[in-house]
């Protein structure tokens, strides 16, 4: 078992607030829209958990900060991989690999219902919103994978390849993924 108490201020990148079982995670970095970094990947599989065990929680509001959902688009600076040729070593990207697994269990195995509140753009990890059991999207929210094929040729991972094939079926979705589309 877990308790709001016990986990809410654990986590620089994610504001938790709850008020009659409803509880509101809201993804920023310094209080503004939030910017992808391993850190904060680190921080939602550790969050999912805490949340999901956590029995007083019976709806979990999933949202993000200022004008967007998650962003921002691919950035070469801000990454583990190198556009040079020469990427991380095997125990650079072990952690990197065990918590976006950890991240997508972890969210998956919250027994109540999960609500995406998409306040604008989802350009980086956008799975996270599409995985919850309801997306209420902003009129200006748009949904693509700019971390993984865009930044360097990466195959789309993290779930995103998963969640955009049952969307989308398996033809749009490798030319969403592949070419850089935004729906």
């Amino acid at each position: 078992m877990s308790n709001l108490d016990t986990y809410r201020n654990n986590f620089e990148y994610i504001r938790m607030e709850r008020q009659n079982g409803i509880l509101q995670m809201s993804l920023h970095c310094d209080g503004g829209p939030m910017r992808w970094n391993l850190q904060l990947q680190a921080e939602l599989a550790q969050a999912f958990t805490a949340v999901g065990a956590d029995r007083e929680n019976r709806i979990i509001i999933l949202t993000g900060t200022g004008d967007e959902f998650s962003g921002p688009r691919s950035d070469p600076q801000n990454t583990v991989f190198s556009l040079s040729g020469f990427g991380p070593t095997a125990a650079e990207l072990e952690p990197v690999w065990w918590n976006a697994k950890r991240l997508i269990t972890r969210l998956l195995d919250i027994d109540v219902p999960m609500i995406a509140v998409v306040n604008g753009p989802a350009k980086r990890h956008s799975e996270l919103a599409l995985l919850c059991d309801i997306v209420i999207a902003a009129d200006d929210a748009t949904f693509e994978d700019t971390a993984h094929f865009e930044l360097g040729g990466h195959v789309p991972g993290d779930g995103t390849n998963v969640i955009y094939t049952m969307l989308l079926g398996i033809n749009r979705a490798r030319y969403f993924m592949l070419t850089g589309q935004v729906l």
